[in-house]
């Protein structure tokens, strides 16, 4: 009997702008990430909000 081929699922990512208040200040970018069973996020804040710099650069 042969085996049926496994098909991996591509990562699914959802970005996501925060803001703060009536306001609307850019606060960072949330990511939503959905791997299979796995789920994670990240948030970086934006350089306008005067937070560390982002380590991406």
């Amino acid at each position: 009997m042969a085996n049926k081929p496994v098909f991996k699922s591509t990562p699914q990512r959802t970005p996501l702008e925060v803001f703060l208040g009536k306001a609307e200040k850019p606060l960072g970018r949330l990511i939503f990430v959905k791997d299979g069973q796995r789920e994670f996020s990240q948030f970086a804040y934006n350089e306008a909000w005067g937070g560390r710099p982002s380590l991406t650069r």
